[in-house]
């Protein structure tokens, strides 16, 4: 607490365009806390909040982690129902450099749960929004909660705006209560607002190419199906000689939005010159991605059956016709190192 700095430029012989610029720090003594005080607190948050939370006697003091202490409180708060509670905090020298440090607590209204309130979704069904709210009535709420499902509702995949907010709260903030004493119980809702993005979309192209000749493309998007959040994809690429179909689809909100499940079939149909080969394709699985989405793990079935037929040619590597199956579980862990 007691570091002084100076500064001086000297010059520089070498050089008369240059010079020297001199720093000497004095540190003085460090300055360890002695003890830390609580005011305000209820006996049942008291016992956690010095286990968990409050600087402890013999580390190093600043006011730095004096102002990061006192966020840290008013979060450990706002996660078990007091979402205004203010933190108010002081210290003290003594004597041989350490100081005495006092956090004054006020807790504020205790907010319980009394519902949601879902506006702004058009197309999207009430219920999968609602879902993606973990919290039940009755039960204090946590800013916690709300930010894990503003998290949920955005990896959906079908907003491209959300707000999440207590109605009334701004008021009783902008206007604090006097009374220190017991403190009320309130019982209000959460608001969720939400801003759908377009969910369906289109594709049709025609391509030409020396091998396969014209081939014409159709592709289907719907992200938000049945206002359920799932989604379905079908690519249609046919031609003369080449045939295409894959049809796709996600859901995002299996095991109450904590993984995501995917499916793809996919026919395909090649004629080649001296015999002709179709393929069916499926691949489905679960798979979760961590909270920051790095890592990934998933667990997927594939089946593969291809047919060749109609073969024409004797020549000694030409294919012989034949049905085969194929069957294989994957399991697999995805790492995204992408910022």
């Amino acid at each position: 607490l007691d570091v002084a700095v100076e500064h001086s430029l000297q010059p520089f012989k070498e050089r008369r365009d240059r010079a020297v610029l001199l720093v000497r720090i004095k540190e003085g003594p460090p300055y360890t806390i002695a003890s830390s005080t609580i005011e305000g607190a209820s006996p049942k948050w008291e016992p956690e909040l010095r286990r968990v939370l409050l600087l402890k006697a013999g580390e190093p003091f600043h006011e730095g982690r004096l102002v990061g202490e006192a966020g840290r409180i008013t979060q450990f708060y706002a996660q078990r129902g007091h979402l205004l509670a203010r933190v108010d905090t002081d210290y003290r020298i003594l004597e041989d450099h350490r100081v005495e440090v006092s956090f004054k607590i006020d807790e504020g209204p205790f907010y319980r749960l009394s519902g949601l309130i879902v506006t702004g979704n058009q197309k999207t069904r009430t219920r999968t929004i609602e879902n993606a709210f973990r919290l039940p009535e009755g039960e204090p709420i946590s800013n916690k909660e709300i930010s894990e499902t503003r998290r949920r509702l955005y990896r959906l995949g079908t907003f491209e705006g959300l707000s999440l907010r207590v109605p009334g709260l701004d008021a009783a903030r902008a206007a604090p209560t006097e009374d220190e004493g017991e403190q009320e119980e309130v019982s209000l809702p959460v608001l969720i607002e939400v801003k759908e993005r377009r969910s369906l979309g289109m594709e049709v192209g025609i391509s030409y190419d020396t091998d396969w000749g014209f081939e014409g493309l159709l592709s289907l998007r719907e992200e938000n199906l049945l206002g359920r959040a799932k989604k379905v994809t079908l690519d249609v690429l046919g031609g003369d000689e080449k045939a295409e179909v894959k049809l796709g689809f996600a859901d995002p909100t299996v095991f109450a939005q904590r993984a995501t499940a995917t499916a793809q079939l996919k026919y395909e149909r090649k004629q080649q010159a001296s015999f002709t080969e179709q393929r069916i394709e499926f691949e489905g699985g679960v798979f979760r991605k961590s909270r920051n989405n790095t890592y990934a793990p998933g667990l997927f079935l594939l089946f593969d059956w291809a047919n060749v037929y109609d073969v024409v040619s004797d020549a000694p590597d030409a294919p012989e016709p034949s049905n085969t199956f194929n069957l294989f579980v994957r399991p697999q862990v995805v790492r995204d190192t992408r910022r």
